[in-house]
C-alpha cells in the first residue's frame, strides 16, 4: 500500500477539511480507520469512493 497520495480532482468536502488538485495526501490511522490526511486533517477514508474518484496513489 502507498503511504501517499495525489488529488487529481478537487473536493472541498471532506471529513475535516477538503484537498486541492496537487495536494499531497498521507495515510494515518483516524478513529480506527485507514484515512487520506492533509497538514493532520482527515479527508476521506482510503477506501471510499473519494479516494477511488479523485486521489491516485503515489508510486
Amino acid at each position: 500500500m502507498s503511504v501517499r497520495y495525489e488529488v487529481i480532482k478537487e473536493n472541498s468536502e471532506g471529513w475535516e477539511t477538503g484537498a486541492k488538485v496537487k495536494d499531497i495526501l498521507t495515510v494515518a490511522n483516524w478513529n480506527g480507520d485507514l484515512t487520506l490526511m492533509k497538514d493532520n486533517k482527515a479527508v476521506c477514508d482510503i477506501d471510499s469512493e473519494y479516494s477511488k474518484k479523485h486521489c491516485k496513489p503515489i508510486e
